[in-house]
């Protein structure tokens, strides 16, 4: 019966111009994707939603920006878990209860942690 459910959803969703795809991406790319998909279901055109996308991907975080710890996780294609490891070992410059993210992301990149971990080799 749950996949009779699953199997009338999926054309339904068809019917709507939408088509799910499974696919392989690095942890870190899964935020920017996850985004993707969101402004795309949301009516987004394509190209808006990649420039957009593209845009949050490349700019450089503000100095004064503060972020809660699972939004920090999502800007490094990690877990919440992981993040609290990084804060117990002291990588993170807190302010409050949130995250100083150019300066914490100044630590993780001299240790190559989070997005600025280097690429797995083939």
């Amino acid at each position: 019966m749950s996949e009779d459910r699953q199997t009338r959803w999926r054309e339904r969703q068809e019917a709507e111009g939408v088509r799910q795809i499974n696919l392989l991406a690095p942890v870190a790319a899964h935020p920017l994707l996850k985004d993707l998909a969101g402004r795309l279901r949301g009516g987004e055109a394509p190209a808006d939603a990649l420039r957009a996308v593209l845009k949050m991907a490349t700019a450089p975080a503000a100095d004064s920006e503060r972020l809660v710890k699972a939004r920090f996780a999502e800007l490094h294609g990690v877990s919440k878990v992981a993040v609290q490891k990084w804060q117990a070992r002291g990588l993170l410059v807190m302010d409050g209860d949130k995250v100083d993210v150019a300066a914490t992301d100044k630590r993780l990149a001299e240790l190559g942690l989070g997005r600025f971990r280097a690429p797995a080799a083939p």
